[in-house]
């Protein structure tokens, strides 16, 4: 590898004095080395971002890169990524891919990667869902790896066509462990919900960001409504309007000073043209109804036609 940079920086410093670039033949002769190994340092430096190569005629002429090199910009990226080319070849590879399969830049640029085998199982694991994507065609798909921890991966197969034409695909892995932990957790708080919530005669609502996001049967009997994933608001408007702005007035007081919960009393008009009474405990987990909130409801009324 130190040899490979002593003689890209001899082809970057006669590039450099080059007007109107070079070919791979002009190449050689000046530094003095077969143009097989230095069409092969050319095709190193260009995926690197180091130089630039156009097309005239059948001649491929190159002349240093003033641009940001890939590299560098690929490298900022908090993402797993991988750039091949049509023929399936390792054209880029970024740092926190590499530090991902803890393997060498050396060992997989430039190759097939349909091919590659690796003997460290988390590394191999990966590698194989890779190639199982490619193969089949499939743009996306999650995997599970173990190492010393669980982690889950999703997997993106972007096609892409490169500067000088040619095309090829990304190749992105995210991180995806805290998500899946997260949904994970959120079902079997859900799932304790239910459970409870069964058992129970109150209506239970409890909403995020002013957004209902769990509402058990008994409240949703209460107004006559499938509550969930709508604006807290929305209720209001089921509330009968004698009783909404003695709401507004007391839930306004309330987050001005939250030391117990705050329990009002309503009616709501249900079908039919009967009326249901409700006795409400709201309770707020934060500083506003912006956070998370509490309702506990209580049909206390008598329905009459």
């Amino acid at each position: 590898m130190e040899y490979f940079q002593d003689e890209a920086h001899k082809i970057l410093e006669i590039l450099k004095n080059s007007s109107h670039g070079m070919s791979i033949t002009e190449i050689a002769r000046e530094i003095q080395k077969n143009k097989h190994s230095v069409g092969r340092y050319l095709d190193i430096m260009q995926v690197s971002g180091r130089v630039e190569m156009r097309m005239y005629g059948k001649a491929k002429v190159f002349t240093p890169a003033y641009r940001i090199p890939q590299d560098s910009l690929l490298n900022y990226s908090r993402e797993f990524i991988l750039l091949i080319d049509q023929d399936n070849r390792i054209l880029h590879v970024n740092n926190f891919f590499l530090d991902l399969i803890n393997l060498p830049r050396e060992r997989i640029l430039g190759k097939n990667i349909l091919f590659i085998s690796e003997s460290q199982s988390y590394a191999q694991t990966i590698l194989n869902s890779i190639q199982s994507c490619l193969r089949a065609g499939i743009p996306e798909c999650e995997i599970l790896v173990e190492n010393s921890v669980k982690k889950g991966y999703f997997i993106r197969v972007i096609p892409m066509v490169f500067n000088d034409g040619t095309k090829g695909y990304a190749i992105s892995l995210e991180d995806i462990s805290d998500r899946k932990k997260a949904t994970f957790l959120e079902r079997k708080y859900k799932a304790l919900l239910n459970l409870l919530s069964d058992a129970s005669y109150q209506g239970i609502l409890i909403t995020e960001n002013e957004r209902i996001v769990f509402a058990n049967k008994p409240a949703e009997e209460l107004f006559d409504l499938a509550c969930e994933g709508l604006p807290l608001f929305y209720l209001l408007e089921r509330i009968i309007p004698e009783n909404r702005d003695h709401i507004r007035k007391r839930f306004s007081e309330y987050q001005k000073d939250m030391q117990k919960p705050l329990d009002i009393e309503f009616g709501v008009d249900g079908p039919l043209g009967t009326r249901k009474m409700v006795k409400g405990r709201f309770i707020l987990f934060g500083e506003s109804a912006e956070e998370s909130c509490l309702l506990l409801l209580t049909n206390v009324s008598e329905y009459s036609e």
